[in-house]
C-alpha cells in the first residue's frame, strides 16, 4: 500500500510539474506573440496581458 502511495505521489508530481511548464511554455510563446505585435499594441495592453497571464 505505502508503495503504491509512493507511485501516485510521484505521478501527481510529475504531472503538476508538466503542467507548470507546459503553461511556462505557452505563456513564452503568448509573449512572443505580442512582441512581434508590439506595433499594434500599446504598452499598456502588454502590461495588462501579462497581468492576466499571471492572475486568472
Amino acid at each position: 500500500m505505502l508503495f503504491y502511495n509512493t507511485i501516485l505521489k510521484t505521478i501527481r508530481v510529475s504531472t503538476s510539474y508538466n503542467s507548470y511548464f507546459g503553461l511556462m511554455g505557452q505563456m513564452y510563446k503568448k509573449v512572443l506573440f505580442l512582441q512581434n505585435k508590439r506595433t499594434i499594441l500599446t504598452q499598456k495592453s502588454n502590461v495588462h496581458f501579462l497581468a492576466h497571464c499571471f492572475f486568472y
